[in-house]
């Protein structure tokens, strides 16, 4: 299965399960406060395996949508208004959008890494050396399950929130941790059906050895490299399937 595809795949699996909760709002029979259906039931109704399900109902709760309780996953007691509000801006992302998240990761991460170098401590390098080490026995050892991919996204996530926290500005890890899903979305694209690329886990090793030595304008300098190449990748990769995303547009605002 080609990167678009199941990135396409992905963004359905999200459409449809976004559409689901925003239907029964409007029908009232799902209010603030009420159990989600389990993974399997809704993985039966889409038709869908449960691991798309897992992964949309993961952003969902990053999202503040749903929240995960002992028993289940509830919509969360936020306000119907401002839940249709979250359920909409997700059918607002469109090619344009993640070249626009990376921009925004741009600013983000080269400013938590040059804050890391000088303000890291040695916990933080440990576990930055540690989820670096777990990425590089991934990508060895890959052999392109689901189940993989979705492990490595979480290690970049994790790898690049330890930047953040290890910048010890807790507004700036605020931030961070409040775009989850729109940083999600763009690792969604940068990490292919091939998982991360030796080349992404050389420019995480550079970034960290820039930290390391408190070289705060080098780990700047490496982290906008590394994501300047992400953002070329995606280029690239949206130029070469422009025909093949014409004809697979999101569904238009209030649509279900």
């Amino acid at each position: 299965m080609s990167s678009l595809k199941r990135k396409n795949e992905e963004q359905a699996c999200y459409r449809m399960i976004l559409n689901y909760i925003k239907n029964m709002i409007h029908q009232g029979k799902l209010k603030d406060g009420e159990k989600l259906p389990p993974e399997r039931k809704l993985a039966e109704q889409f038709n869908v395996s449960r691991i798309p399900i897992r992964e949309a109902l993961k952003i969902l709760e990053f999202m503040g949508i749903v929240e995960n309780r002992s028993n289940g996953l509830y919509v969360k007691k936020i306000g119907l208004k401002e839940l249709i509000e979250k359920i909409d801006f997700t059918f607002d992302i469109k090619e344009r959008s993640v070249l626009d998240i990376l921009e925004l990761r741009h600013a983000l991460d080269a400013m938590a890494a040059g804050y890391a170098a000088i303000r890291r401590s040695g916990d933080d390098m440990d576990f930055l050396k540690n989820n670096l080490e777990s990425m590089r026995e991934l990508k060895k050892n890959f052999t392109g399950k689901a189940e993989e991919l979705q492990r490595l996204r979480l290690l970049s996530h994790q790898f690049h929130r330890g930047i953040v926290a290890a910048s010890k500005n807790d507004v700036l890890l605020s931030i961070y941790e409040s775009l989850f899903a729109l940083l999600d979305i763009s690792r969604q694209w940068t990490i292919g059906d091939s998982g991360i690329s030796y080349n992404s886990i050389l420019a995480h090793e550079a970034i960290l050895y820039k930290i390391e030595q408190q070289d705060s304008v080098g780990a700047q300098r490496s982290m906008t490299e590394h994501l300047t190449e992400a953002a070329e990748r995606l280029k690239v990769l949206f130029k070469e399937h422009a025909s093949t995303i014409e004809n697979n547009p999101l569904p238009e605002k209030g649509t279900s």
